[in-house]
């Protein structure tokens, strides 16, 4: 479904590519081929695990909170600054 992109330059497909502590990790590859992930939890402290986890792996984590109906959402973009696929890997735009 290669015709599914934003003039943003990112690609719009997410990948679920791990899950912890029930905690979806969604990744995607940018036109540039730069991976990115994502995740979001009603609760802080198990996000903050996580991105703490994709920080040691290398990871430049950003992790912001945001209120959605009333509720406090916390969610952090993780980028891959490194050549490679880095720790996770997801298809190539090409095959999907």
């Amino acid at each position: 479904m290669g015709s599914l992109q934003k003039e943003t330059g990112v690609y719009l497909r997410d990948v679920v590519v791990d899950e912890i502590d029930g905690i979806r990790i969604y990744g995607r590859r940018t036109n540039e081929n730069t991976l990115t992930l994502n995740a979001w939890h009603f609760e802080e402290a198990p996000l903050s695990k996580i991105a703490e986890m994709l920080h040691q792996r290398g990871y430049a984590v950003k992790r912001e909170q945001f209120v959605l109906d009333a509720k406090k959402h916390h969610s952090l973009e993780a980028i891959w600054p490194g050549k490679g696929t880095g720790p996770y890997s997801l298809p190539d735009k090409s095959s999907e």
